[in-house]
């Protein structure tokens, strides 16, 4: 029976921090140089204007699946949780993939290309390939894996999961700062279920989630409200928006590090949880009834 496997490039100039042997994030998936038979492969059959993009010395993202030849969905999700994951524990994320592809044994058992997909992220990865992607040195092999596993327990519980993570990538990867704005904001709205008092409970809840800190929480809460207030200006082409996106943007990385607790946070709840637990306990927590960290 053929053995299929992802083969992920990550198309930055260069990446720095991973030392030592491949990173393994699960049994099946690793980030790691490619393998000489997949860049032989690549060669042979490259695809569209990428042949150049990947060297012997390339990083990948390398996942067994099996025997079952992969769809492009699973592929998708694959590639944004693993996505978010390296962004996740990244000192400056940014992680550029914008394609990948499924090989396996061919003819006299050489590797072969099956077939190349476009992911989700293709129009805008273009940016980051001319950035370096700094992988925090410091962080400890357990802590990716656990992030890994937890992000592909929350998709397979709520397949809304992966376009969160999706988003929040995208955000990274835009030059527009309108536009990264949005992809954050849509990444953390889909948190939330209906759309009555968004504003309030979107800046409650993710105030809540980012900012353990009392004395602080009541500023995290107004930078959501104005972030918010931004998201909904550029969407709805106000001719004001560039001054209220400027504002924002000059607190982009205190922003982002707030989202990421918050995303954090949900993940590891629909890891043993529901979509409709989740709920409850977002209602529960605006109540007062409980304290975010019931849900670690």
């Amino acid at each position: 029976m053929t053995d299929y496997r992802v083969v992920i490039p990550i198309l930055n100039k260069k990446v720095t921090g991973l030392i030592g042997p491949p990173w393994q994030l699960s049994a099946d998936m690793a980030v790691e140089t490619i393998l000489d038979e997949d860049h032989a492969a690549l060669l042979r059959d490259p695809p569209k204007n990428e042949a150049e993009q990947v060297s012997i010395t390339s990083r990948v993202i390398n996942v067994r699946v099996g025997t079952a030849k992969p769809t492009r969905e699973t592929v998708l999700n694959l590639a944004a949780i693993v996505q978010f994951c390296l962004n996740y524990f990244a000192i400056d994320p940014g992680l550029s993939i914008s394609w990948a592809c499924t090989v396996s044994p061919g003819k006299r058992s050489q590797m072969s290309v099956v077939e190349f997909f476009d992911l989700a992220t293709a129009p805008i990865a273009t940016a980051g390939r001319h950035r370096v992607f700094k992988f925090d040195k410091d962080i400890k092999r357990s802590s990716l894996s656990s992030m890994y596993q937890a992000s592909t327990m929350a998709a397979a519980a709520f397949p809304g999961a992966a376009m969160a993570m999706d988003r929040f990538c995208r955000a990274l990867s835009r030059d527009d700062r309108h536009d990264r704005l949005v992809d954050l904001c849509i990444s953390l709205e889909s948190l939330l279920d209906g759309s009555n008092e968004l504003r309030f409970r979107f800046s409650q809840l993710h105030a809540m989630l980012g900012e353990r800190d009392l004395d602080r929480r009541l500023a995290a809460f107004k930078l959501f409200q104005d972030f918010y207030d931004a998201r909904s200006k550029v969407v709805h082409g106000d001719p004001t928006a560039s001054a209220k996106v400027a504002a924002v943007e000059a607190r982009w990385d205190e922003l982002l590090a707030y989202a990421k607790s918050s995303l954090a946070y949900y993940l590891a709840f629909l890891s043993t949880g529901t979509r409709e637990t989740w709920n409850d306990h977002v209602r529960k927590v605006a109540l007062g009834i409980e304290s975010p960290s019931n849900g670690d």
